[in-house]
């Protein structure tokens, strides 16, 4: 028998992101909690917004999630960011965390975070 998901059991995942990922962390060091993302590693951050994120097909099975670029983030310390983190600041909770190019930014600046994707492929 082929293994299979429907794509709802995918999409309710995600959409955890969609409905509770309230903000964008630049981090210097990678989070594994909430107070890393939010406060001890944490170079910029934005309030996400609706229509900040996107679920839909995968780029080559699955579903997936689409963060959309935000541009000028303020950036609140001089250090190298190397991880972006999406948080639930609501209920204290880190949601996702993954790497990005390094890039020494600095205090007073802005920075942009590109486009990304959140991918879970079909079972194989």
């Amino acid at each position: 028998m082929a293994k299979l998901v429907a794509d709802v059991v995918l999409d309710n995942g995600l959409n955890i992101l969609v409905n509770s990922g309230s903000h964008m962390n630049v981090n210097q060091a990678a989070p594994t909690t909430f107070a890393h993302a939010a406060v001890d590693y944490n170079i910029a951050w934005t309030v996400m917004s609706d229509g900040s994120y996107g679920v839909g097909d995968g780029d080559v099975s699955g579903r997936k999630c689409s963060v959309h670029q935000v541009a000028d983030i303020a950036v609140n310390s001089s250090e190298n960011a190397n991880y972006i983190s999406i948080v639930d600041s609501e209920n204290g909770a880190l949601l996702y965390a993954t790497t990005c190019t390094s890039q020494d930014l600095t205090q007073g600046n802005t920075v942009t975070v590109n486009s990304w994707d959140i991918e879970i492929a079909d079972p194989s």
